[in-house]
């Protein structure tokens, strides 16, 4: 496959960072702290790469959706090729963070529902078994669903502090009791941090109805 010449650079500078060191470090911070020793921490590593480099290129996604796309197909790739060889990468395989990554990874991939479905039913017997992170699976599962069920996908709607609001939610009255089940905090508290600039209230503005933000109990 041939990458975007970004890709390509981003790859040598985060494997130069990461794989190098990371994968050792990882057994010596884990003993210390008292948490399990990823399986495999080579792979974690490489899921903290990959999304050190979602991260820095996110932007791209309104200044050139062509690069953008290139490289979260190629992200896309490289998780299939990992679930092919180890199923989902849970908790065990790649530690906490790894987990985390490699979610990261599939939530930004809007642009392949299908794939992000597929991913969340691998993700979702693993919920129960404290090998995927609760949290997590709710934020996937409200990306790929409408009405979704725990509020946390939203956009800004008025300038300023304040100016987030959900998309539309399942069963609003018991909202409450399923953020709390999820590990999420109350639905004020969250909306609460968002900060919207007159930016992000037109780059959203036609992505769907929402719903003002729920009193708490």
């Amino acid at each position: 496959m041939n990458l975007h010449p970004l890709l390509r650079r981003l790859s040598v500078l985060a494997w130069a960072l990461c794989a190098g060191t990371a994968a050792l470090a990882q057994p010596v911070a884990a003993a210390e702290n008292g948490l399990r020793t990823p399986r495999e921490p080579a792979l974690r590593a490489e899921l903290l790469a990959m999304m050190a480099q979602d991260q820095s290129t996110l932007d791209l996604q309104t200044s050139d959706p062509q690069a953008f796309e290139a490289i979260q197909a190629h992200f896309q790739e490289r998780i299939n090729g990992i679930v092919a060889q180890h199923g989902w990468p849970t908790v065990s395989l790649v530690g906490e963070d790894g987990a985390k990554a490699a979610w990261l990874l599939v939530q930004h991939r809007d642009a392949d529902r299908p794939y992000q479905l597929r991913i969340l039913e691998l993700m979702a017997p693993l919920v129960k078994t404290g090998e995927v992170s609760d949290a997590n699976y709710a934020y996937l599962y409200d990306r790929t669903h409408r009405p979704q069920r725990y509020g946390t996908q939203g956009r800004c709607v008025r300038e300023g502090r304040g100016g987030w609001e959900p998309f539309i939610i399942e069963d609003l009255p018991a909202l409450h009791e399923r953020r709390r089940d999820m590990g999420l905090p109350p639905i004020a508290d969250y909306a609460a941090r968002f900060s919207c600039p007159a930016t992000a209230v037109a780059f959203l503005a036609g992505a769907g109805p929402t719903v003002p933000v729920p009193k708490d109990p």
